[in-house]
């Protein structure tokens, strides 16, 4: 599962498209937040996001990354919360043609 960044651009070029993947893997902690209400949780996903040129070729590099969720999805699908974590971060703009896997 994954998804293909097809009009990517950095510096003004124009590299192959970029194929973003979790390969499987993330971990979820729950955490409280002391508050004066009383403490707050939330959930801190960490996972690992794979760069590759086209699905199934060679990783061109990997980073760590998390985010917070106040509760989790229903139904638990964590994948789709993560997926769309990441291309809210790729594409702040909202200007790249992303295909979903």
């Amino acid at each position: 599962m994954g998804f293909t960044i097809e009009n990517y651009s950095l510096f003004g070029l124009q590299p192959q498209n970029f194929y973003v993947s979790i390969r499987g893997c993330f971990n979820i902690e729950k955490n409280n937040i002391p508050s004066p209400n009383g403490p707050i949780w939330i959930y801190n996903i960490r996972y690992t996001v794979y760069y590759s040129s086209n699905k199934g070729q060679e990783i061109l590099t990997k980073k760590e990354q998390y985010f917070n969720l106040e509760q989790l999805p229903e139904p638990a699908d964590v994948y789709t919360a993560i997926y769309d974590e990441i291309k809210k971060n790729i594409d702040v703009n909202n200007d790249l043609t992303i295909t979903d896997d």
